[in-house]
């Protein structure tokens, strides 16, 4: 598509959003589901999955939904909730009653909604928070796993720790899960915290976090 046509395209439909009072389930539908990407090749490990890597490039349809995820994020973030409220939290503890599958590909799609529109994210939020409490183990898990990538994003926007406080103190203290399987998927988004969001790792190691270029200076 032409980049000034699709460009055109994208500030008609966020004034038209933003002339909504609420979005119609099936344009929230086709907004996030722009954000779905290939499932990682059955040979290559969960933990190699690159949420991002579309391969040869963004099609338009993704960075018109970006834009508009975007500029429409206040506007939007209450249906953005709705839609993931049927999809998140299960109702039943049974493990034979969870939909595993479902569930890790609605929570692949909150971290691809949170690396475009960390914002549109504010009423979803509370729901991983209730997520890292429930009973069932591997809900605990996937919601762990899905805050953890969150929290090691590299986005100048917005840090999660900072910006939703009251779910990541929720995440902290899984590192005492009764559960060894989610204190393990707790200990796997550690790298990606030390790496790429400083701020966020005393509350992590428990202890302050030395930045030697940064005493010399001060002293």
């Amino acid at each position: 598509m032409n980049k000034d046509i699709e460009h055109l395209m994208t500030n008609i439909l966020i004034h038209l959003i933003d002339e909504c009072d609420s979005l119609p389930v099936p344009v929230i539908e086709t907004i996030v589901a722009q954000f779905t990407r290939r499932q990682p090749p059955k040979d290559k490990k969960k933990d190699q999955a690159d949420l991002t890597a579309f391969g040869s490039g963004y099609p338009a349809a993704y960075t018109m939904a970006k834009s508009i995820c975007q500029d429409c994020a206040d506007h939007m973030s209450r249906d953005i909730a709705a839609y993931f409220a049927d999809l998140l939290v299960p109702d039943s503890t049974d493990d034979e009653d969870v939909e595993i599958e479902n569930l890790t590909k609605s929570h692949r799609l909150v971290n691809e909604l949170y690396l475009a529109s960390p914002h549109i994210l504010s009423n979803t939020i509370p729901l991983l928070e209730a997520e890292l409490q429930h009973e069932n183990t591997d809900v605990r898990i996937l919601a762990v796993e899905c805050v953890g990538k969150m929290a090691g994003a590299r986005i100048s926007s917005a840090n999660f720790a900072i910006t939703y406080s009251s779910c990541w103190n929720v995440w902290l203290a899984r590192r005492n899960d009764k559960s060894p399987s989610v204190r393990v998927k707790w200990l796997e988004s550690i790298p990606d915290i030390f790496a790429n969001n400083l701020e966020a790792v005393n509350d992590v190691a428990g202890t302050k976090f030395r930045r030697p270029w940064l005493t010399k200076k001060e002293n």
